[in-house]
């Protein structure tokens, strides 16, 4: 009888300290996927980013192209 208590008593124990290891796993996994979750949005962000400045240069491509145009069409009407 005191041998069968003891091996509940036991199992209790390991249960309990492995429930408590895996809620311990299942927060750091949350932690992680939170982190994971904010450099997906910041690397969206600077993908954003990357773009509007891609189209700020093709701007001033288009715009020093055009004043190249006016300059050599200036020094032939001369």
């Amino acid at each position: 009888m005191y041998f069968s208590s003891m091996r509940i008593i036991i199992l209790l124990i390991l249960m309990t300290g492995c429930t408590n290891q895996n809620l311990e796993l299942q927060k750091e996994n949350m932690r992680l996927k939170d982190e994971v979750l904010k450099y997906k949005e910041q690397a969206n962000s600077l993908r954003n980013e990357a773009e509007a400045l891609t189209n700020q240069v093709d701007s001033l491509k288009s715009k020093l192209y055009k004043c190249d145009i006016m300059i050599k069409s200036f020094e032939t009407s001369k």
